[in-house]
């Protein structure tokens, strides 16, 4: 990791500029150039994946959608940093993507909708040059401990070892996989370690063997670990967006000798909209879980006309990526769900990114 890159928890960060009469906090920061995306490569690049049977055409995601959540969530922290009564976590973003945007100074600007006694409701608004670029609603209140939700039962969980609770998708320890290179042409490459968990990617080729007998739907898992944060220090929360964003699109993961398109080797996805709800606290997550490292399972159903959804799940790792070691065996049940995201994206021709940005020119 290079010094230029710059560590993404400074990358969010903003301060209080403003006040308004109507309650508006006017928050100012600056979005980093080695976190978001210029124009042209907005969409971000394709690397190959080869399994036995069949070659991907998988989307490296330019993360611009995650990174920009992770603002506007580090200003509703702070926001809430003197709020009444105490609800200093976001539970749910919903953001809606109006307006591109690029490296430089922003603001959000978080404003109180209905303040609760257990959750809060609350807008907060990206700007750039005085155009709204997103718009959001944030629902605030206190994220639970999960080491105490097994003995919590004034409310109904399904926490391990429930046998209806979901374990961990990945099959693949992350310290016994092999340290993916990504594509030379991402700057936010050395920012990253990657992992790609092959054994859910045969999961899926199983579906196109028989089809009759499967729900259908593409599946993606892959290990990232954040570099450049302070040794042994936990990321923050605005961090999961941008993993989560991380996911892959579902058009970019389908099969390319069999089902793919070419015109989607050349195409980007967009994000309109991007939903996640967070589920628990990471500063009370238990000492062997990772504190730069996280698993993102991907699964997308439908594709129409090249709109499509995606939807992620954001889960701990037992380890940083490549390690080696000794590997506990019960280790797929000791990883807790950190965070579910949703999106609706689009398929667009490279092209028309490349026409946008000559225009700006």
């Amino acid at each position: 990791m290079t010094e230029e890159m710059g560590r993404y928890s400074d990358a969010v960060k903003s301060k209080l500029v403003k006040k308004l009469d109507d309650g508006t906090h006017i928050y100012e920061g600056t979005l980093c150039h080695p976190w978001t995306v210029e124009a042209v490569s907005h969409g971000g690049e394709y690397c190959i994946s080869t399994l036995p049977a069949v070659t991907f055409i998988e989307r490296i995601p330019s993360k611009q959608q995650g990174y920009l959540m992770g603002c506007i969530i580090q200003a509703v922290i702070s926001f809430q940093s003197n709020s009444s009564p105490k609800q200093l976590d976001p539970i749910h973003i919903s953001s809606h993507y109006l307006n591109p945007s690029h490296p430089g100074q922003f603001e959000v600007h978080v404003r109180p909708h209905r303040l609760g006694r257990r959750y809060s409701n609350i807008t907060a608004d990206l700007f750039q040059q005085g155009n709204m670029c997103i718009t959001s609603r944030v629902i605030v209140g206190t994220l639970p401990d999960p080491s105490k939700i097994p003995e919590d039962r004034s409310m109904p969980s399904l926490a391990l070892p429930h046998p209806f609770a979901t374990r961990i998708p990945f099959r693949s320890h992350p310290a016994a996989g092999n340290i993916d290179q990504l594509p030379s042409k991402l700057v936010f490459r050395d920012c990253l370690k990657s992992s790609f968990d092959h054994a859910v990617a045969e999961r899926t080729l199983e579906k196109m063997k028989n089809p009759a007998d499967s729900d259908g739907g593409l599946d993606h898992a892959q290990w990232y670990q954040l570099l450049g944060e302070k040794d042994g220090e936990r990321v923050g929360l605005p961090a999961i967006p941008f993993f989560a964003d991380l996911c892959r699109n579902t058009p970019g993961i389908l099969p390319k000798d069999i089902a793919a398109p070419d015109s989607l080797i050349r195409s980007w996805f967009p994000t309109l909209v991007l939903n996640l709800e967070f589920k628990l606290s990471l500063s009370s997550l238990p000492g062997y879980i990772s504190p730069t490292t996280f698993g993102v399972f991907s699964v997308g159903r439908f594709i129409w006309q090249g709109r499509h959804e995606v939807r992620s799940e954001v889960w701990t790792s037992p380890s940083e990526i490549g390690t080696g070691g000794r590997v506990d065996p019960d280790w797929r049940e000791k990883q807790f769900c950190v965070a579910i995201a949703t999106q609706m994206a689009l398929s667009i021709p490279i092209e028309v990114n490349k026409r946008k940005a000559k225009s700006n020119l």
